[in-house]
């Protein structure tokens, strides 16, 4: 849990840099996330600059089991929220420019429910990010 001089934590650096169509090096994101959660880590930190999580981070790699990991270890949905102008968009919106739609259907399981008519900061509902992908999936 100690930060460096940017104020970031193992757990915040673990998916630093990845692309998410690298899907070995996802992989060993998702180890690195179980071990560094089972070992303690603080699940709900943030970065100063955009106050991404690591659970932002996991949903933006698509990743459902670091996203689970990080879940079950009382990740909150909406930690960064309303916080920063620079993202207000929800864990929800997130999920859906993904579009995977196991990562909706796990966030709605955990109570993203609050987020379905959130409206990012250009008025877009996460039904609109997943219609602007083309992802019938997630709608």
């Amino acid at each position: 849990n100690i930060e460096d001089e940017k104020g970031l934590t193992p757990l915040l650096l673990a998916g630093a840099g990845i692309a998410i169509d690298d899907t070995l090096t996802v992989a060993k994101y998702q180890l690195i996330v179980e071990e560094l959660v089972a070992k303690g880590s603080l699940v709900n930190v943030q970065t100063r600059d955009t106050n991404s999580s690591p659970l932002y981070h996991a949903v933006a790699l698509g990743s459902v089991h670091a996203t689970r990991c990080l879940l079950n270890a009382g990740a909150s949905l909406d930690h960064n929220l309303n916080k920063n102008k620079k993202n207000s968009e929800s864990i929800l919106h997130i999920a859906a420019s993904t579009g995977c739609r196991e990562m909706v259907t796990l966030l709605l399981s955990y109570g993203a429910y609050m987020f379905l008519n959130y409206q990012n900061q250009v008025g877009c509902t996460p039904l609109h990010k997943a219609a602007y992908i083309g992802s019938r999936e997630c709608l």
